[in-house]
C-alpha cells in the first residue's frame, strides 16, 4: 500500500513536467520523445532551460524533462554527439544534487552542473543567432 501511495505522490510531482514535455513536443510536431533526433531533442531541451530561466518551470521539472530526453536517446541507441548526451544526463541528475548541496563535495558538483547547463544554453543560442545573422 505504501508503494502505491508513493507512486501516486511521484505522479503528482511530475504531472506538470509531463504536461510541459507534451507541450514542447507539440510545438515541433512530434508526439513522443522516441521520435526525436538530436536537433529536435536539443530544441526541446533549450526551451526547457529557457522556461527554467524565466521561472516558468522548476528545477525538478527541468530535470524530469532532461532525464526523459536522455533516456530516450540512450535506450533507442540514437546517434547523438557525446556533448549532447552528457548535458542531457547532467540535466536529468541536477535535481538530485540540488538536494545534496550540504554534503561535502556535492555542492561543487551541483554548481558545476548548473554552470554546464547554462553554458550549453548560451553556446547553442549564440550559434543559432550566428546562423540567422
Amino acid at each position: 500500500m505504501r508503494e502505491v501511495a508513493r507512486t501516486e505522490q511521484q505522479d503528482k510531482k511530475t504531472q506538470f513536467a509531463q504536461q510541459k514535455l507534451v507541450e514542447y513536443l507539440g510545438s515541433i510536431g512530434a508526439g513522443d520523445v522516441d521520435e526525436l533526433g538530436q536537433d529536435q531533442t536539443e530544441e526541446i531541451f533549450l526551451q526547457a532551460i529557457k522556461d527554467f530561466k524565466a521561472e516558468n518551470i522548476s528545477l525538478a521539472d527541468l530535470s524530469f524533462i532532461s532525464g526523459k530526453l536522455w533516456w530516450s536517446a540512450v535506450e533507442k541507441n540514437k546517434e547523438f554527439d557525446k556533448k549532447t548526451l552528457d548535458i542531457l544526463h547532467i540535466g536529468g541528475e541536477i535535481d538530485f544534487y540540488s538536494r545534496k548541496v550540504l554534503e561535502p563535495k556535492l555542492d561543487s558538483i551541483f554548481l558545476g552542473f548548473v554552470k554546464d547547463l547554462l553554458e550549453f544554453y548560451e553556446e547553442k543560442n549564440r550559434k543559432k543567432t550566428e546562423r540567422v545573422g
